[in-house]
């Protein structure tokens, strides 16, 4: 999905309807902010061959890493200290 398409969903709801997130367990997180960062699809390396399935797709770039800008809603956005 991409903002365009993410704007367009949103715009059918009630704009004061809250935003969730998936918990750590089974619980829900409220989204209270957003951030950009760079991501890039997992690959084999040396140490790891695979990824593991709760990794995700995307992981994010070490610092001078080329990769894609995208929007992340952090799962517990207050506590996010990078």
């Amino acid at each position: 999905m991409n903002v365009a398409e993410l704007i367009e969903k949103l715009s059918e709801f009630d704009p004061a309807m809250r935003v969730v997130v998936n918990g750590y367990e089974t619980g829900f997180n409220v989204v209270n902010s957003l951030r950009v960062m760079t991501v890039q699809p997992w690959q084999p390396t040396i140490c790891n061959d695979e990824r593991e399935d709760y990794e995700g797709e995307l992981r994010q770039c070490k610092e001078g890493e080329q990769g894609e800008q995208v929007v992340w809603f952090p799962r517990n956005s207050s506590n996010w200290t990078r």
